[in-house]
């Protein structure tokens, strides 16, 4: 894989987006640092360290060839277990009253989860990595939208950005 593969994998978007969403929201006062911190612990623990040791588990149990999954009926059980954390996260972690703007970020997780998942039962193999990027880049122009921050040098450096490693690096951005 390349840079460019790693750099935008989908399991370091949400992170992104949580650590974008407290960053932007801390001159305004919102929230303190307590629940920050504990926001992005959370978000590090449910999006990252645990899809990893998933992964690790279905490699050790030979479920999945490689990490790469290059069939398309390998990725089902990754994108539907990363489906239910992001269920997980709308419910019991950013739920509509903490954090209206991630609620929504992490709602528009779960149901592209659940449209990849249903693209794997018609053996079609979904880039996750655009589609995360592109779901990042929705999120921060919505998150500028809704604070009525409209910067739109930052979005259109993350869209070129994501552009620029797909067409430099020729990489296929498939998982």
């Amino acid at each position: 894989m390349t840079f460019g593969s790693y750099f935008f994998h989908p399991v370091w978007l949400p992170l992104v987006g949580v650590m974008y969403f407290y960053l932007s929201s801390i001159q305004l006062g919102l929230y303190t640092t307590e629940f920050i911190l504990a926001q992005v612990i959370a978000t590090v623990a449910l999006t990252i360290v645990i899809p990893m040791f998933f992964l690790f588990s279905l490699k050790k149990f030979k479920l999945i060839s490689s990490y790469q999954m290059p069939r398309v009926k390998e990725r089902r059980l990754p994108v539907l277990f990363f489906t239910s954390i992001a269920a997980f996260m709308v419910n019991f972690v950013f739920g509509i009253e903490k954090a209206e703007v991630l609620f929504y970020f992490f709602s528009g997780i779960f149901f592209t989860g659940i449209f990849a998942c249903l693209l794997t039962f018609v053996n079609f193999k979904a880039s996750l990595h655009m589609s995360g990027v592109f779901g990042l880049t929705c999120f921060i122009g919505a998150y500028m939208f809704h604070f009525y921050q409209v910067n739109l040098v930052i979005l259109g450096f993350w869209n070129r950005l994501g552009s620029f490693f797909k067409i430099a690096l020729k990489s296929s951005f498939v998982c």
